[in-house]
């Protein structure tokens, strides 16, 4: 399941960060929207999934594997700018 929030966030960031470098020609405007949205995603995600298990808030100990959606917020990110740079790169040349 995190594996696919993770995913989904990754797709739906690329192709929002893309319209807007595409819009705004500026690439810097375009990460940062990505991060934005990466961390939306992602957090919210947590955040459902902590409130929905009443163990973790009971005790405060998380033995599923719900911190790798905190940890894939910069590892999306990166891929994100590498992204944009290929996008760049085919959008100068056009």
């Amino acid at each position: 399941m995190n594996i696919m929030i993770i995913f989904l966030s990754f797709i739906v960031s690329t192709i929002l960060s893309v319209v807007v470098m595409r819009n705004k020609k500026s690439r810097w405007l375009a990460v940062s929207f990505a991060l934005m949205i990466n961390v939306i995603i992602l957090v919210a995600a947590y955040w459902l999934f902590f409130n929905a298990d009443k163990e973790s808030q009971l005790f405060g100990i998380d033995f599923h594997d719900r911190y790798l959606l905190l940890v894939f917020i910069p590892v999306n990110s990166y891929l994100n700018y590498i992204i944009l740079l290929f996008a760049k790169n085919i959008y100068s040349k056009m």
